[in-house]
């Protein structure tokens, strides 16, 4: 089902997301055609945060924008626009995925793009949401003391927790266009450090639900609060 009638996409943007009518496809299309951008060493004038739209256009992306993407062609075909920020400790890079059940099968999966192979989309084949999530946790590895210090039995974890859900339809009650718009969608990504995290494999006492994420000083969150956020799908 494209559901592409209510939005003034041009015949370009019609004829793109008709293709791209699987997640496979999705993620071909993501590694095949759109370039990832790193953006780290860019002054702050010149960062993106691009929309479907413009990533389209440009044929460039970063993690954040290709959830965009991705969102809206999923979007397109039935499925809700969600993704999560997988959180790292300071010395690890963050990275946002679009998530998704298999409306056929009830797998989870995921669709995203990194500079980084293994950090890209999962095909929808994890029996449970916190399953697809794990397979990211043992990607983070610090690897410092695996190649340079030759102590593998070392080497930290460094994916601390994930995001609740968030869902961009939200944004679209705000007015804010994540689909064709023109402008850099800044709020969303600072929206990121507003949300509440879950910690993964927490252990030592550490509380499940925190703020602050990217760094090393957690904020406590209780369930209380948490119970208000959603971290499944």
């Amino acid at each position: 089902m494209n559901q592409t009638e209510n939005i003034s996409f041009t015949p370009e943007e019609k004829k793109v997301i008709a293709t791209l009518d699987t997640p496979r496809k999705i993620h071909e299309y993501l590694q095949t055609q759109i370039k990832y951008e790193k953006q780290d060493d860019m002054p702050q004038e010149q960062q993106t945060n691009r929309s479907f739209r413009r990533v389209l256009r440009d044929k460039k992306a970063h993690c954040l924008e290709a959830v965009f993407f991705s969102a809206a062609v999923m979007k397109a075909h039935g499925y809700l626009p969600l993704f999560v920020n997988l959180d790292t400790f300071s010395i690890d890079m963050p990275h946002n995925i679009y998530v998704f059940k298999d409306k056929y099968t009830g797998r989870y999966g995921s669709l995203a793009i990194s500079r980084d192979p293994m950090l890209w989309g999962r095909m929808p084949a994890y029996n449970t949401f916190d399953d697809l999530i794990d397979s990211y946790y043992y990607v983070y590895t610090e690897y410092m003391d695996i190649f340079a210090a030759g102590n593998p039995k070392d080497a930290r974890m460094t994916l601390r927790g994930h995001s609740a859900i968030i869902n961009l339809r939200d944004y679209e009650k705000k007015g804010i266009d994540w689909i064709l718009g023109e402008e850099n969608l800044d709020m969303i990504e600072d929206d990121l450090f507003k949300t509440v995290y879950r910690r993964l494999h927490s252990k030592n006492g550490l509380s499940k639900f925190y703020k602050s994420p990217n760094g090393l000083n957690a904020i406590k969150i209780n369930d209380k609060e948490a119970s208000k956020y959603r971290f499944n799908i």
